[in-house]
């Protein structure tokens, strides 16, 4: 399952500033991510990592590019890998609206329906 947003959206809807790696994502901007995780140990190839301005370490960004992140949302300025994108948010508090409809979203749409 792919998230419904690209960096371009993801960036519009959170009013952030993106950044692509040395060699962008194949997609350019047009590129998505397979999942959000809220921590980089949850990163694997294609998810997009959130850097909570609550994270304990500046370094949860680099591990999740080293796990395979596709991409990180933070409000810190980070510098993406190649092939990896980075969106640098300023408002807070509209990044966490967007955060909970993706996760909302990412719940809704990964859950098996039952069967009978």
């Amino acid at each position: 399952m792919h998230l419904p947003l690209s960096i371009r959206q993801l960036a519009d809807a959170l009013r952030g500033t993106v950044r692509l790696g040395q060699l962008p994502p194949l997609d350019g901007l047009a590129t998505t991510a397979e999942r959000v995780v809220f921590t980089p140990h949850a990163a694997q190839p294609g998810s997009l990592f959130w850097d909570l301005p609550t994270s304990p370490s500046i370094y949860f960004p680099e591990e999740a590019f080293l796990r395979g992140a596709t991409g990180v949302i933070s409000p810190r300025r980070i510098e993406p890998w190649a092939g990896r994108y980075a969106i640098q948010v300023t408002d807070l508090g509209r990044a966490e609206k967007v955060a909970c409809q993706l996760a909302r979203y990412q719940l809704l749409h990964s859950t098996a329906s039952p069967t009978t």
